[in-house]
């Protein structure tokens, strides 16, 4: 694995991702981030110049700056005017970088015209069977508000036929990408119809007026990112609805007390140790099935290295390749991208 230029990763993370905080919720720096991690990682199957795939991901949105439907061939005008590329890349390189940008959308009418498109593209998408059929619903409530239930579950139906099951019309474009398995998930519950008339009243009554009446029940609780040299400390979960799945310990928030306060008592009772909060990373808000969550995250240092196991049935010390090797918590993975990110670059 060829390591990227540590002058252009500064370029990028000081010049471009920022550009990211002024874009809508769904395109901020942590979407970014993202990108360049899944785009990295479906790169290492090919035998592709690492530094344009990186490129092409990072710049990839820099049109939404523009305008929104067009912001694909924005982002290409974009980075051929941007001087700066220039001292690593050569006009052909700069064309491909461009060319995988404007070919990144999923709604693209054309094929990407390089494999570097073809990854960026793939790697610009995140298929959660769960999450699509809710943006379904919620895009009908949204658009059309006068429809009765009845004609939003055939227009939600009639929507997943047409792009998801087989013979729709998205495309994965890598056949490594973990999309392929997701979309087969996906598949499956569009073909089990009862299955997934469960799912769609389940989410119809939760995004209804009727159902903002009576909310589902926010939990919100705080997770330390212990951090020690390149690696972070991970935790498996030994019971409960999502036992032996992975997360960063922590805990609910008690009333009256403060996030920062919660986080070092929950570290005492989970792990019999002490932490520094080094700094605020991110707080993320998560639907689950059953419940809201939020989570306020901080990356800490331990004070004492005695660590004791007193709700988990695991744990693990993981380096920035090594994230991805266990099964995290939807909330918490959503993290990933920028803990690599500090793990990398800090």
């Amino acid at each position: 694995m060829t390591h990227l230029d540590p002058s252009l990763t500064a370029f990028i993370n000081s010049d471009v991702i920022p550009r990211y905080a002024a874009f809508d919720k769904a395109h901020q720096e942590d979407h970014a981030l993202a990108v360049i991690d899944r785009a990295l990682a479906l790169a290492d199957h090919y035998p592709v110049d690492r530094a344009v795939v990186y490129a092409a991901a990072a710049c990839h949105d820099l049109g939404l700056s523009v305008d929104r439907k067009t912001h694909h061939l924005e982002s290409g005008r974009i980075i051929r005017a941007m001087p700066e590329l220039r001292r690593w890349f050569s006009e052909e390189q700069i064309e491909t970088i461009a060319q995988a940008a404007e070919d990144h959308r999923a709604s693209s009418d054309h094929e990407p015209r390089s494999i570097y498109g073809r990854i960026v593209a793939e790697a610009d998408r995140l298929i959660e069977p769960e999450q699509i059929i809710r943006r379904t619903i919620q895009f009908g409530i949204a658009h059309y508000p006068d429809l009765p239930r009845e004609r939003h579950w055939e227009r939600t139906l009639e929507h997943l036929h047409e792009k998801y099951a087989e013979g729709g019309y998205l495309k994965l474009w890598i056949p490594e990408s973990p999309n392929a398995a997701r979309l087969a998930e996906l598949r499956a519950v569009i073909r089990d119809e009862a299955a997934l008339r469960a799912i769609y009243d389940r989410i119809y009554r939760e995004e209804t007026p009727a159902a903002q009446e009576s909310p589902r029940k926010h939990i919100e609780v705080v997770a330390a990112i212990i951090r020690s040299g390149d690696r972070i400390f991970a935790t498996q979960r030994g019971y409960g609805s999502f036992k032996d799945w992975w997360e960063f310990p922590g805990g609910k928030m008690e009333l009256g007390e403060t996030p920062e306060a919660a986080l070092v008592r929950e570290i005492r009772e989970e792990l019999s140790t002490e932490i520094r909060i080094d700094k605020f990373l991110r707080t993320v808000e998560w639907d689950y099935p059953d419940f809201h969550l939020t989570l306020h995250c901080y990356l800490c240092s331990l004070l004492s290295e005695a660590l004791h196991l007193n709700e988990h049935e695991a744990a693990r010390w993981l380096a920035a390749d090594e994230l991805h090797s266990v099964h995290w918590l939807p909330a918490d993975e959503d993290l990933l991208p920028l803990i690599r990110h500090e793990l990398i670059h800090e």
